[in-house]
């Protein structure tokens, strides 16, 4: 018999979208948030983080996304084994953070 190949395990990420603020003043940064940590359906270890343009939002080892520049990436996250899961990112000049979940 042969057995057909193994599907790769289906990853999910939340929220799918996210919008963040980066300061335009000098001491903003401390009154607004402008980071956030995705969370996965798969354990955190043995996941990779990819921020599509860091210049934009860097993608710490841990999901954690923070705001860089105002523009717009792209977030993947990998695991061996499995497909890949992405959400948007929004970065805008000043203000607050809002998650936008979907």
């Amino acid at each position: 018999m042969i057995k057909a190949p193994d599907q790769p395990r289906a990853i999910t990420l939340d929220p799918l979208e996210a919008i963040l603020h980066v300061s335009t003043e000098p001491g903003e940064n401390h009154l607004y948030p402008n980071a956030i940590r995705f969370r996965v359906n798969e354990a955190r270890e043995g996941l990779s983080w990819e921020s599509s343009d860091p210049g934009v939002a860097a993608a710490d080892p841990d999901g954690t996304v923070r705001a860089v520049a105002a523009g717009t990436m792209v977030l993947t996250v990998r695991l061996k084994g499995a497909a890949a899961a992405t959400a948007t990112v929004a970065v805008k000049a000043g203000g607050r953070a809002d998650v936008v979940l979907r």
